[in-house]
């Protein structure tokens, strides 16, 4: 993951945590504590009822917390 990101260079990173599928909160722990990554604005956006997984996401690192509900 850290390769094809720092070869693509994205804009922003977009997080849905609502996804249980991925290891999104790894992910964010990963890119915000590599010096290749770092700087990728991380921006997770869930519902308000996911208020636990947003604070998580607070806590990797992520940028920007965004409630969909807003």
């Amino acid at each position: 993951m850290l390769r094809r990101l720092t070869r693509d260079q994205p804009a922003l990173i977009l997080i849905d945590p609502a996804c249980e599928a991925l290891p999104w909160l790894r992910w964010i722990q990963i890119l915000k504590t590599s010096a290749a990554t770092r700087r990728i604005p991380v921006v997770v956006f869930a519902p308000s009822t996911l208020k636990v997984r947003l604070q998580q996401a607070q806590s990797a690192g992520a940028d920007r917390i965004l409630d969909r509900d807003a």
